[in-house]
């Protein structure tokens, strides 16, 4: 058994895996969202295509994605906020991956929008993350941390 990479704590095959064979299958924006994750997780980037609303697909660069999903190490998702009207929704989430030898965190506030019955991605607008300082911050009058015994204002600042 293979656990959905979208996180979602269920199997592959009874979560995001029946939406990749159907994706008219998703309840919702919230679904098809993470099963548009699982799709660059496995590189299938015809869903991708699939999904993207017929208004907004000629602007979908088909090599780009592929070449995005299959050089980049994906770690996690995470929806922070879902919402759903009738025929539109909204959901914000991040990804983390790693590309180039860098971690990064995508987070992005895509829109959905129902036609003819099913869900399609619609378009998405990146959002900036907040990054938290993992080394205390380093005074001007500080011993330089490159270990010159100098002070950080006279060597690498």
């Amino acid at each position: 058994m293979e656990a959905c990479p979208c996180q979602s704590a269920q199997q592959y095959n009874e979560c995001c895996g029946p939406i990749h064979k159907d994706f008219q299958s998703a309840k919702n924006p919230q679904s098809l969202m993470r099963a548009r994750y699982s799709a660059y997780v496995k590189n299938n980037i015809d869903f991708i295509m699939k999904t993207h609303h017929p208004d907004k697909v000629d602007g979908f660069d088909q090599d780009e994605a592929e070449s995005w999903a299959s050089e980049s190490e994906w770690f996690g998702l995470r929806i922070l906020e879902s919402s759903e009207q009738k025929d539109e929704g909204e959901v914000l989430f991040e990804c983390t991956y790693e590309l180039d030898d860098k971690t990064h965190i995508h987070r992005e506030r895509s829109t959905f929008k129902k036609w003819k019955g099913s869900w399609y991605f619609y378009d998405g607008k990146l959002e900036p993350t907040t990054q938290k300082r993992i080394v205390p911050k380093v005074g001007r009058n500080d011993p330089c941390p490159c270990g010159s015994g100098k002070k950080f204002k006279k060597c690498c600042h």
